[in-house]
């Protein structure tokens, strides 16, 4: 069982002799063609995944188990899965193991819920408060979902305001986002007495 490792995307700074050596095949893929190329991908290996399920990752994919292993198609798959806005980094490592090519991938993520304070002053001291939560990565298949509530305070007509937004992402023939969303809003007005 032959199996060699190497980085095709990284270039470490050489400090010692295992360095050295990384540093020596990452020139021998860049500056000699790979010999996976004309060979099959038999495997791709899929790490690090926290929030995000691996069928968003390998629907992204442009190469898969079964093809001709291709570079190309493999930094234009990393720069869909980096397009998501759902990882800080994809790293990948490319080995051939039997005459075929495994290829692993992997994933640093990104946490995908965050809280947004909304306040609002106005120069007459009436002011709005309110939250937003942002969910970028629902249900671990890259939707969005957007939930918001304020309120206007100190004002004769009292606004209070919500809304949900969800953008269900490809999920009409794997390649068309879905929009919807709900606005709510009312108004009350309040009156003021004057002590005499």
């Amino acid at each position: 069982l032959k199996s060699d490792t190497f980085s095709v995307f990284s270039l470490p700074f050489p400090s010692d002799e295992e360095t050295m050596k990384k540093l020596f095949f990452f020139l021998l893929a860049v500056l000699l063609p790979f010999s996976g190329y004309g060979k099959t991908v038999s495997k791709i290996e899929i790490v690090g995944l926290k929030w995000t399920k691996e069928a968003l990752v390998r629907r992204e994919l442009l190469i898969h188990k079964g093809d001709e292993f291709s570079k190309e198609k493999l930094q234009e798959s990393i720069r869909n899965l980096l397009n998501t806005h759902l990882f800080y980094k994809v790293v990948p490592e490319i080995r051939e193991v039997d005459g075929k090519v495994v290829i692993k991938l992997r994933f640093k993520e990104r946490f995908p819920i965050v809280p947004i304070p909304r306040v609002r002053l106005k120069i007459n001291r009436t002011y709005k408060i309110g939250m937003e939560v942002r969910d970028y990565n629902l249900l671990g298949m890259g939707h969005k979902l957007y939930i918001g509530y304020t309120r206007w305070f100190k004002t004769d007509y009292q606004w209070r305001t919500a809304f949900i937004y969800t953008k269900l992402y490809r999920i009409i023939k794997k390649h068309i986002d879905l929009n919807a969303g709900i606005f709510w809003a009312k108004g009350e007005n309040i009156d003021y007495i004057e002590d005499e």
